[in-house]
């Protein structure tokens, strides 16, 4: 928080990958009380989407917002198992919570390259190192 206010950045959101992971209300209260302490910047706390940030139990939303979360992330975790992350889209639809997520599928990462352009398309690396199979997206 003071390298943010030295550089001039008054508000921040904290994702919820920290140690411990942000994913009950305790830890979530016991965070904003040591910031409001230090009174340095605004500090916004998103929590964990699913218990651990790992992909597999959904969190207790209702409880995490009461306790002062503006929303729910995984951070870099993946939720691989898809009707997990429709379940807690439809829970956090339900009480119109955010949910910030980053597009990513553990398929798709596995040595595949990305390249941007006009035509932003998806390369596999081919046989011979520098060939590429472009797919556009």
């Amino acid at each position: 928080m003071a390298a943010a206010m030295d550089g001039g950045v008054t508000s921040l959101v904290c994702p919820p990958d920290t140690d411990p992971v942000l994913d009950e209300p305790g830890l979530v209260e016991m965070l904003k009380f040591r910031m409001q302490k230090l009174h340095l910047a605004h500090v916004y706390l998103l929590s964990a989407l699913t218990v651990g940030l790992k992909g597999e139990t959904i969190t207790e939303m209702v409880e995490l917002t009461e306790a002062g979360c503006i929303g729910f992330s995984q951070a870099d975790n993946l939720i691989v198992d898809t009707r997990t992350l429709l379940r807690a889209l439809q829970y956090a639809t339900t009480y119109g919570y955010t949910v910030w997520l980053r597009p990513q599928d553990a398929y798709m990462s596995r040595g595949g390259v990305a390249a941007s352009g006009a035509a932003r398309t998806l390369g596999r690396a081919g046989v011979g190192g520098n060939h590429r199979a472009a797919y556009v997206l």
